[in-house]
């Protein structure tokens, strides 16, 4: 690989790393709006215990999910192919049904401007699309970048 793709690639690793730090950040964060949410909904029924955990699953495996990315980049194996691939769709079905924090907002967007989810949800997708293909790509085809 080229040494300019090279360090885009490792640029783009330690970017999305931060971004998933701070997702992790915002939720354990004992004044952060991600929070106060949970614990908000909390005080009222025990029944959303359910949102809670499917964020904090979410929150686990995407922190899993570095693994597989950084293994492909590099090369080095981290998890078996199996447990990649269930690591995977476990990471896709969270991220589109396990944050419910990040549904309501956009929600609540939708109501100030319909435009503006489509646009954050959009910007999501677009930084986390890399990381998604070099997830695939290690999971299902098991070669490295560089």
């Amino acid at each position: 690989m080229h040494l300019s793709k090279r360090w885009f690639c490792f640029i783009y690793f330690y970017l999305y790393t931060l971004m998933v730090g701070y997702f992790t950040m915002e939720f354990f964060r004992p004044h952060s709006a991600v929070n106060f949410y949970y614990q908000f909904l909390l005080a009222f029924k025990p029944y959303f215990l359910i949102p809670y955990f499917l964020h904090l699953l979410a929150i686990i495996v995407g922190l899993l999910s570095l693994a597989p990315f950084y293994s492909f980049l590099t090369g080095i194996p981290s998890f078996s192919q199996q447990f990649a691939r269930w690591l995977f769709f476990a990471r896709l079905g969270l991220d589109l049904f396990g944050r419910s924090y990040d549904i309501k907002s956009l929600q609540a967007l939708a109501y100030h401007n319909s435009l503006l989810p489509v646009i954050f949800a959009a910007a999501y997708l677009l930084i986390s699309l890399g990381s998604y293909w070099a997830h695939f790509m290690y999971a299902f085809r098991r070669r490295s970048a560089l």
